[in-house]
């Protein structure tokens, strides 16, 4: 079964088969999941034909004024691109993370607790 794609024209909701498919893989809330958006393309892997997908946030190329229509519209802005793969004609998902950090770790430094009864030190 080979769902039918829409030449990568507009961005729609995730596929059920993929939605599953992220959560398990990935451990995502139905939450996050349901606020991305896919785009389609026709594709062939392996010999056999797919639809490609594309995840991104429409959220975030909202805040930066981009308008992503298309499936080739991503190639020019690989930071929102968050999730690429496709379905096979089985309608099994392949996804990779594509997700970049856009954010620093920090870790905290552990000082051991003061004693209120003793001077504090300078």
């Amino acid at each position: 079964m080979l769902f039918p794609y829409r030449n990568g024209r507009e961005a729609k909701r995730i596929p059920p088969p993929v939605q599953d498919y992220m959560r398990r893989r990935f451990m995502l809330r139905w939450e996050y999941i349901n606020q991305l958006r896919c785009l389609e393309n026709a594709g062939v892997v392996n010999d056999t034909p797919v639809t490609l997908l594309r995840v991104f946030s429409p959220l975030q190329a909202r805040r930066e004024h981009l308008a992503i229509r298309a499936y080739k519209d991503l190639d020019g802005y690989p930071e929102l691109l968050l999730f690429e793969g496709y379905i096979d004609n089985q309608g099994n998902a392949y996804l990779r993370d594509r997700r970049t950090m856009s954010y620093v770790v920090q870790t905290p430094t552990h000082q051991p607790p003061q004693d209120p009864h003793q001077p504090r030190r300078s």
